[in-house]
């Protein structure tokens, strides 16, 4: 019954997906009761619910927002199942299932905010500054293309940028030129 709601809330492409991820996880004991809350070894994971978790797993979120009650037992029981990675639509919860099979402490996290720390922290203004003006970062300059619209870069055999350009030389050039 449950696998019948899910298919309602993910998207047509993952549907194949349900009936083998619900078995699986049975396999590890991980099932679902009647009212749809995650069940691992018969202990009830409150407030989740199976259909906002395969929700969550099968689709990208737009927005940043936090994963369902309960997903970290339910990725755990993902992870322990040995699902592949292919079957998950949610960009975070691969990257995590990588992260977890590279790095085993990643697999024992139990905070739901687990998939929000994996991302690099967003720098303010002032730390961009302040990283751009240490000597470390300095930028290398690069050598510029002499071209013809810059008058301090411009030289006795004169390139060019854009079509533009190209009609304002005051003679015509053959095609290997031009290529070139």
């Amino acid at each position: 019954m449950i696998a019948k709601c899910i298919a309602y809330t993910i998207p047509k492409s993952r549907k194949k997906y349900i009936i083998p991820i619900l078995e699986k996880l049975r396999d590890v004991n991980y099932t679902f009761n009647e009212i749809n809350e995650l069940q691992k070894d018969g202990k009830i994971e409150n407030r989740s619910n199976g259909i906002d978790l395969f929700s969550y797993l099968m689709r990208n979120e737009r927005d940043n927002r936090n994963p369902p009650p309960g997903f970290q037992t339910f990725l755990q029981g993902i992870l322990n199942a040995n699902i592949p990675i292919e079957w998950i639509g949610n960009k975070k919860v691969k990257e995590l299932m990588l992260l977890s099979q590279a790095d085993p402490k990643w697999k024992d996290q139990s905070s739901p905010i687990a998939l929000n720390e994996s991302k690099p922290k967003k720098l303010s203004i002032a730390e961009r500054l302040q990283a751009f003006s240490s000597p470390e970062t300095k930028p290398v300059k690069k050598e510029l293309k002499k071209t013809f619209s810059d008058p301090e870069t411009t030289s006795d055999k004169q390139q060019w940028t854009s079509w533009e350009e190209t009609k304002r030389l005051p003679e015509t050039l053959s095609w290997k030129t031009w290529r070139n």
